[in-house]
């Protein structure tokens, strides 16, 4: 998690916050999705999707906003 704070930091200092939530969001929740669905058998993996959907919107949000107000003018 801590290579996608930073990632996201990163990310937000050089685009706009807007496309950097939505893409970062998007790609991880592909991702663990991807892998959670394949191991597990009891389908709960959706679940967890979910709160990994809305814990990484929030996380991007909150990250690249204050890298994007600490940039320079």
């Amino acid at each position: 998690m801590l290579t996608l704070a930073l990632v996201a930091a990163v990310a937000g200092r050089r685009m706009r916050p807007w496309l950097v939530a939505p893409v970062m969001t998007v790609a991880f929740t592909a991702a663990w999705s991807g892998n959670a669905a394949a191991t597990d058998s009891s389908g709960l993996w959706v679940i967890g999707a979910v709160l990994v959907l809305v814990g990484t919107a929030i996380g991007t949000i909150v990250v690249s906003a204050i890298s994007s107000a600490c940039r320079p003018a």
